[in-house]
């Protein structure tokens, strides 16, 4: 039987992955012109996955982060898209830390 933390570890993977290429996905439509929700989404996305598995917070930022990234530059070259990782970053770290104050309240 498979490990738990086995299980966590690819279902974290998968979907942060799939959240973040949705989001990209969404992003590059043609009417779509909402910076703060894809952000704000960036943020959640990698927040919950910072909260279920806080010690590869790092992991899950760039999972989920770097797919916006990728397809700017696959359509226009628009390198400065990577500045979205800040915010994959700061979910992933804020969702890390919710979840160890959470676990030192209850011991």
């Amino acid at each position: 039987m498979a490990d738990s933390g086995f299980i966590k570890f690819w279902a974290t993977a998968i979907l942060s992955t799939l959240g973040g290429m949705a989001i990209a996905v969404i992003d590059m439509q043609p009417n779509w012109d909402d910076t703060g929700i894809t952000a704000g989404m960036l943020f959640i996305v990698s927040g919950i996955a910072g909260f279920v598995s806080p010690k590869r917070f790092w992991l899950w930022a760039l999972l989920s982060g770097i797919w916006l990234p990728v397809a700017a530059i696959a359509r226009n070259g628009d390198i400065m898209m990577f500045i979205v990782l800040i915010f994959t970053f700061g979910g992933s770290i804020s969702g890390s830390l919710i979840k160890k104050m959470v676990s030192r309240e209850n011991k």
